[in-house]
């Protein structure tokens, strides 16, 4: 068997060397680039009301700032939704996005309120969704830590993507739903090019 599994491995090796020839004969390119996001690209239909610990919202900049110091939390008032709470990033009219990476930060100063469990999901029109994909496992716990989740798409072209959220770390609720915490939010654009 360890025979079989050597020989197969192999010929996967080899076809990947074969395709990588392939697309540099024909210029074929795949690129990477940050999705440039203002405050405006940003929404949540939980954003935090409490002042009582100086978690309130403020702007939805904290998501797009460069600076872990500051962090969105998602709302664990008594008005918080009765549904999952998410963040819904709208890249625009022209700027749809197929395949991407999704990055976030978790907060600073402590370990509280990160997602363990998440859906990303994909809109054309920013009510009917797909999941893109559901991750049970893996998402980061402690603190001031960077994680991207890599190559989601479907080949579809979305113009909102949303990071759902219904598992943290510390399984803290209001009204039946998970609140969160992260630092920086953003996105990752995949552009494939062939040259004529």
């Amino acid at each position: 068997k360890s025979n079989e599994t050597g020989t197969l491995r192999q010929g996967l090796a080899d076809l990947i060397a074969q395709t990588e020839k392939l697309m540099d004969k024909i210029g074929f390119s795949i690129s990477k680039d940050k999705v440039v996001l203002t405050e405006n690209n940003y929404y949540s239909n939980a954003v935090c009301k409490d002042e009582t610990y100086g978690d309130q919202f403020t702007s939805y900049y904290v998501l797009c700032d460069n600076d872990t110091e500051t962090f969105f939390h998602s709302d664990y008032s008594s008005q918080a939704p009765n549904e999952d709470h998410y963040i819904r990033i709208d890249v625009g009219t022209g700027n749809e996005v197929q395949y991407f990476d999704l990055y976030y930060t978790t907060r600073k100063d402590g370990n509280l309120c990160a997602p363990t469990k998440m859906a990303i999901e994909g809109s054309t029109n920013g009510s009917a969704w797909e999941i893109l994909t559901d991750i049970t496992s893996g998402l980061p716990t402690t603190n001031n830590t960077a994680y991207t989740v890599s190559e989601i798409g479907n080949g579809k072209a979305y113009r909102y993507i949303r990071m759902r959220v219904y598992e943290t770390n510390t399984g803290q609720k209001k009204n039946g739903h998970y609140y969160f915490i992260v630092s920086e939010l953003g996105l990752d654009k995949y552009s494939y090019n062939v040259k004529d």
